[in-house]
């Protein structure tokens, strides 16, 4: 029986798979990300990209049980995009 649940949020670098940007923890569900969303890294303790602006690609999903603990992970995926007004209005 699981007594307790663990969410875990990784960004990746743009155009990796591998290299996380930022991670962090919570006791509670993340809010839903979606392709297409933007992220500002710059919010994450200055973080910054070329850009200062990345779309999400794709999110990824893991559950698994461990001990006593239920564990999400989401991994989402990312790209540098344009930080302009027309970008975010008409997207592509």
């Amino acid at each position: 029986m699981v007594a307790k649940a663990e969410y875990t949020l990784e960004i990746y670098k743009p155009d990796s798979a591998d290299d996380v940007y930022y991670s962090m923890r919570s006791p509670v569900p993340f809010m839903s990300i979606s392709k297409g969303q933007l992220i500002h890294p710059a919010t994450w303790l200055g973080i910054r990209t070329p850009s200062n602006l990345l779309e999400v690609t794709n999110v990824e999903h893991l559950i698994w049980e461990s001990e006593d603990t239920l564990n999400h992970k989401i991994c989402v995926y990312t790209i540098d995009v344009d930080d302009t007004r027309s970008f975010r209005i008409n997207g592509y």
